[in-house]
């Protein structure tokens, strides 16, 4: 006798649509796995760069104490370093003036008193001068007037700005001189 089975078509189609839900449970199950990893790799990175952004904060806070500690040495040195440049401008305008007195000394003749002595900074000096004899301001005069060859510094422009006699008393004057200071003359 032959079997009539009318559920076999109704079978396989259950038989089909079991594989087909076990394929699509594995898949999802391995989707989720997969979301899962990325997940905790994600994770996993965030605590690491927490981490090092604290590494580094600390460090930048070391840093930053590090810098404060050396302000104040910056700051001395600095102040040394323009005291320093201060100092040689001083010695070298000393150096300067210690010339120009130099070449007034030798400038003047024997007989000369000088009084209100002062220097500026361009190499103008201004004093007052006393003599009793004519001939000696007269000589002093002509020294001023002419190019002396062995000076030290030449003479860039002198000015006499008065002279007075006071009956028995002498000459009495004011004069500028200007002296030539690492300019060619």
């Amino acid at each position: 006798m032959k079997e009539i089975n009318f559920l076999k078509d109704r079978l396989d189609a259950l038989a089909k649509k079991e594989k087909r839900l076990l394929i699509i449970r594995i898949w999802s199950f391995g989707a989720l796995g997969i979301y899962g990893l990325l997940v905790l790799s994600l994770f996993s990175y965030n605590l690491l760069m927490k981490r090092q952004s604290k590494v580094l904060g600390e460090k930048i806070i070391k840093e930053k104490a590090a810098i404060e500690e050396l302000k104040s040495i910056e700051t001395k040195q600095v102040y040394l370093s323009h005291k320093t440049q201060s100092l040689a401008q001083i010695l070298s305008s000393k150096r300067q003036n210690q010339e120009i007195v130099e070449t007034f000394i030798s400038l003047l003749p024997e007989g000369i008193s000088v009084s209100n002595f002062n220097i500026d900074e361009q190499g103008r000096i201004s004093f007052s001068g006393h003599c009793q004899s004519f001939y000696t301001l007269k000589h002093f005069l002509a020294v001023l007037s002419d190019e002396v060859e062995d000076l030290p510094l030449a003479i860039k422009e002198s000015n006499i700005n008065n002279i007075n006699y006071g009956f028995g008393d002498g000459y009495s004057f004011s004069a500028t001189i200007l002296f030539y200071l690492g300019e060619k003359q």
